[in-house]
């Protein structure tokens, strides 16, 4: 309790700086930034777009969710197959991340169109983004459908990396969204 104490102090000091009031359909911002990837899926023919709602649920076993709207192509597509890769792509591939963010792929192929290519996944149907750096392989668990947007919660059932950016953590920055067409990436310290 003494460890506490010293970094909270019994008086809390007064803060004097006026916080702004933020919209609320603009609070999202503040969560922000998060990892942008790219979302592939496969149900009669592969398919990727490019996604920035992805969290982690449990780390034991390894659960995530991903946030997609109901109209969505790949998210037709994920609710048929129940399976979905996350695939984490390097700073290099921002222009076309954005790209496949742009347009549906129920009409387009866009791995052909924006110069990706698929490969085998270890563990699930869903091509992997060779590209990419990261890649997270998902068996859908649950899907809730919430005001325009369904939530896809899944087991990961196998995760790779490219060993010059991760081992434990990045060693290298990944594209994180901010808002809208708005992107950073973060430096890593060493």
């Amino acid at each position: 309790m003494k460890v506490f104490a010293k970094i909270f102090p019994r008086k809390m000091p007064t803060r004097k700086k006026a916080k702004r009031k933020v919209r609320l359909e603009e609070s999202y911002h503040m969560l922000h930034p998060r990892p942008v990837v790219l979302i592939s899926t496969f149900w009669k023919k592969p398919n990727v777009m490019t996604c920035a709602w992805t969290t982690p649920v449990c780390d034991d076993p390894a659960i995530v969710a991903i946030v997609l709207g109901n109209q969505s192509y790949t998210a037709k597509m994920i609710m048929e197959s129940r399976e979905f890769v996350i695939n984490i792509p390097s700073k290099q591939l921002l222009p076309k991340v954005v790209k496949c963010g742009e347009c549906s792929g129920k009409n387009v192929d866009k791995a052909k169109k924006f110069g990706l290519t698929y490969s085998k996944a270890k563990k699930i149907k869903c091509p992997i983004v060779d590209e990419c750096v990261g890649h997270l392989e998902c068996k859908l668990l649950k899907a809730l459908k919430f005001n325009g947007c369904n939530i896809f919660v899944a087991k990961v059932v196998g995760a790779y990396a490219d060993r010059s950016y991760f081992t434990k953590c990045w060693k290298k920055s990944i594209p994180e969204h901010l808002a809208g067409k708005i992107f950073c990436l973060g430096k890593i310290k060493k």
